[in-house]
């Protein structure tokens, strides 16, 4: 049974919250900051993979390196990852590629038309089946880059970077219902690169793709759906999505260190901290469980959830962990 995921359904979504402003610091300074951030982890095993994603990802001022960032979330507490040789297969494949475009006229269809050829039937990139679709592997972007097998984001994520190394064509993030999509800024092309019959997509497909994931019910196509988003809006997404998918495979302690990297990405987001002491009072670790408890309800009073929430801190309050 996947009792933590179920259990974290019944409360409901929170979007409060202000992301995290940090501004430019030398290196003992963001170090400081990080310790300051961290305050709430006591899994000391994984505090070096974590201050590493906080330096790539949270304290980084201007743009932010979404390869880099990713690769951060997959070098976790259970497993140490190779960044050399990921960084050296993706300068290889762009190397690869950007011979191919070279060939073309530089008409951004003709361009696509050559990275698509290259992503699908050279590297042999694919969408997970409905069956595999939460395994967390297909979240994490050296599995996906061994396996050539994701989810949307994740597909996208290498279709941008390999666009970006190869050739001259800049895209861009759409946080898309259900399906995360990516957009040439100039024209404005649509891209899937989870639909090798139909990657290339016009505004009015997007409506058709409404149809296919609310059968039940009408759902217009509107511009909110269109915003495009930023790096450290994607790697949020990741991580939720990573967070999902251990819930359902039952591995609370890979899914409580992705919801660290949340906490440190968006510290003020109530929603995250609720989430993380959910899981902490399943996992028995109810110091820890309190403290988060107590922040939601601290910025979230009149949230409903408060309510059950308080009876939970109040029972656990000064008893010892469990663990």
């Amino acid at each position: 049974m996947e009792i933590a995921l179920s259990f974290l359904q019944g409360f409901g979504d929170v979007n409060s919250g202000r992301k995290q402003q940090v501004s430019r610091c030398k290196s003992v300074r963001r170090r400081r900051k990080f310790v300051v951030a961290a305050s709430s982890i006591d899994d000391e095993l994984g505090m070096e993979q974590k201050q590493r994603f906080y330096e790539s990802v949270v304290a980084v001022e201007g743009d932010l390196q979404l390869f880099e960032a990713l690769m951060c979330i997959s070098d976790g507490e259970k497993k140490r990852i190779d960044l050399d040789y990921h960084r050296n297969q993706m300068d290889a494949w762009s190397r690869e590629l950007s011979s191919l475009v070279r060939k073309d006229n530089g008409d951004p269809f003709r361009q696509l038309g050559v990275v698509n050829q290259f992503f699908f039937d050279e590297l042999g990139f694919r969408l997970a089946g409905n069956d595999d679709f939460y395994n967390p592997d297909n979240s994490l972007i050296d599995e996906v880059m061994r396996t050539r097998i994701g989810i949307p984001i994740s597909l996208c994520a290498i279709y941008r970077e390999l666009c970006h190394r190869a050739t001259d064509l800049r895209l861009e993030g759409i946080n898309f219902p259900a399906h995360f999509l990516l957009r040439l800024r100039s024209p404005h092309i649509y891209i899937d690169p989870a639909q090798p019959e139909k990657a290339l997509l016009r505004r009015s497909d997007l409506q058709g793709m409404l149809d296919k994931y609310f059968p039940d019910q009408p759902v217009a196509l509107s511009e909110d759906m269109l915003r495009v988003v930023d790096e450290k809006e994607i790697v949020i997404r990741v991580l939720r999505n990573l967070k999902t998918a251990y819930l359902k495979a039952n591995q609370n302690e890979e899914a409580l260190s992705v919801m660290d990297r949340l906490v440190l990405i968006s510290p003020t987001t109530a929603g995250e901290r609720r989430d993380r002491g959910l899981l902490l009072h399943i996992m028995g670790r109810r110091k820890r469980c309190v403290q988060d408890l107590e922040f939601f309800v601290a910025l979230e009073k009149n949230n409903p959830d408060s309510v059950v929430l308080r009876a939970l801190i109040s029972r656990y309050r000064n008893q010892p962990d469990e663990q």
